[in-house]
């Protein structure tokens, strides 16, 4: 009988040595998972110059409406298109107002280094090769056609043919030089015009020396793509689109 006791009790021991020990083991997971967690929310909140409790707040919008509204919205939008208040509104405001400029800044010197590291190992070489491009004919016109219409891209180019004595010629390069776009450049050829002629036309132009330096506007007098193009009439203007490698004239 005494050894049916100890045998039980010896059980029982056992039994309530394993239960604390899941116990503590899963109090230990919990904690864990609830350390890992902050830690993420911490990392992610200082990405995006918010409070923790912004960023719990932006999961939690997003586990619910968010994921099938704002799924492709960055956080800082999400909270202001939540916000519970004008003055959490504009807090969210502001922060993507400087978020904006500062992603802004960063672009502008980069279309800068790319325009000078462009000319640097290829200004000597005419833009583009016409007879490598498919050179179609758009019916687009950039005086009725929105802005917002003409699809521009990093890397893309317009190339004008002009001459300093053209007064039409002058209102197209005003056009273009007023749509351009970041990382998009306009190329400027001339046949039979000084370089002097040139100089002074493009400071009538309101054409920067820094726009020039940097390759945002080619000057490229005699140009051999004249020729190339088939002697187009002046102003003529032409897209090259980088991602397709096509040229497109543009009326």
């Amino acid at each position: 009988m005494v050894k049916q006791f100890l045998v039980v009790g010896l059980a029982i021991c056992s039994f309530n040595s394993m239960a604390e020990t899941a116990l503590n083991q899963s109090t230990f997971g919990t904690a864990k998972n609830q350390s890992v967690g902050t830690e993420a929310s911490n990392y992610q909140s200082k990405i995006w110059n918010i409070s923790t409790d912004d960023w719990i707040r932006y999961e939690q919008i997003m586990q619910v409406e968010g994921q099938y509204l704002w799924k492709d919205l960055d956080p800082i939008t999400v909270l202001g298109l939540n916000a519970r208040s004008a003055s959490e509104r504009n807090r969210y405001a502001e922060k993507l107002a400087k978020l904006e400029f500062t992603n802004a800044q960063k672009v502008i010197l980069l279309d800068r280094a790319y325009n000078k590291a462009f000319h640097e190992l290829y200004g000597k070489l005419p833009v583009v090769d016409p007879s490598k491009l498919n050179i179609g004919r758009a019916k687009a016109s950039l005086l009725s056609v929105p802005k917002t219409s003409v699809k521009t891209e990093f890397g893309d180019r317009y190339i004008a043919f002009v001459n300093t004595q053209c007064s039409t010629c002058n209102r197209m390069v005003e056009q273009v030089l007023g749509s351009l776009q970041l990382g998009v450049s306009l190329d400027i050829h001339f046949k039979k015009d000084s370089r002097q002629a040139i100089t002074q036309w493009a400071n009538k132009q309101g054409i920067s020396a820094e726009s020039v330096e940097v390759g945002t506007v080619t000057l490229n007098p005699d140009s051999l793509l004249n020729e190339q193009f088939g002697q187009p009439a002046e102003p003529s203007l032409y897209y090259f689109n980088k991602a397709t490698n096509q040229v497109s004239e543009v009326k």
